[in-house]
């Protein structure tokens, strides 16, 4: 199976309600331990292209755990 930040899905399933936190120490761990940051402008941070008059809507819903 796919591995996500060291972590496999049936780690991550048999964790329960608990797996965002334990894939939130793997990521920083992971982050730590000197692997290279990938260079250059992200994605996620460049507006898409849009027709013209079009408006951007952006919608965040924070949940709690």
């Amino acid at each position: 199976g796919e591995r996500i930040a060291g972590l496999g899905a049936t780690e991550l399933r048999r964790l329960g309600p608990l797996w965002p936190g334990r894939l939130a120490d793997a990521v920083a761990a992971h982050r730590a331990s000197g692997v290279r940051e990938r260079s250059g402008p992200s994605v996620a941070a460049l507006e898409p292209s849009m027709p013209a008059g079009a408006t951007l809507l952006t919608s965040w819903i924070i949940a709690p755990a």
